[in-house]
Parts: structure tokens; sequence; C-alpha cells
């Protein structure tokens, strides 16, 4: 109902949502399509990861990027081909989980 194409995945006991051919729709990087994922932690929706993970070609940010206060931007677990964002969410439980956090990730690429 939210018109993405979602799969999980694992990676060393943790469990990723995959989203693939995301568009950014806010910021400079707005009408990119990437591949986007995020950690499920075991008790979501009540707590959220710290991070995004971002595919891409060429990558958006990559390593060297990093902005001390700004970005932090690391090799993701899911592969050579991803990036880490360490983001604070400043995650508050809600009725539309998905929803919400979804929006706060939009607000991440608008002030990217």
């Amino acid at each position: 109902q939210l018109g993405i194409q979602a799969s999980s995945r694992e990676v060393k006991g943790n469990k990723y949502i995959v989203i693939t051919d995301y568009c950014i729709q806010l910021g400079k990087f707005k009408d990119t399509i990437i591949d986007l994922a995020f950690q499920l932690p075991p008790n979501f929706p009540q707590s959220v990861s710290s991070s995004i993970q971002v595919k891409s070609n060429p990558h958006l940010y990559d390593t060297s990027d990093t902005v001390a206060g700004i970005r932090n931007i690391n090799p993701s677990p899911l592969g050579t081909e991803w990036r880490y964002w360490s983001i604070n969410f400043q995650w508050k439980p809600c009725n539309t989980p998905l929803t919400s956090f979804l929006s706060k990730i939009a607000g991440v690429f608008e002030r990217a």
C-alpha cells in the first residue's frame, strides 16, 4: 500500500529490510533511484536502527565524504556496493511506524 518493493535479508544474524528502486523525493539527490536498506531491530517498532544502508552507482556519498557532526558514512555490512549512513532518528513509537520511518528517511535525503 506504500508503493514500494521490499524484501528481507539477513547478514551475520541481523535482519534488514531492502527497498529496491527507491526514488529520493527531496534534496540535492532528488529523483535519484537507489536501493535502500535498514536494519530491523528485534523490538521494531519500539526502536529503529541508527543507520540506513544506501546502494547507488556512483555512491551518493562515500566514506571520504564524512564530515564530523554532519554525516558519518562507513562501509556497509551488506557489501562493498553499499554505504552505511549513520543517523540519529530521534525515534518515538507511533501508530504508523513504517510510514513514519520512511518519512524520517526522506528527511535525511532532504538534508543530505
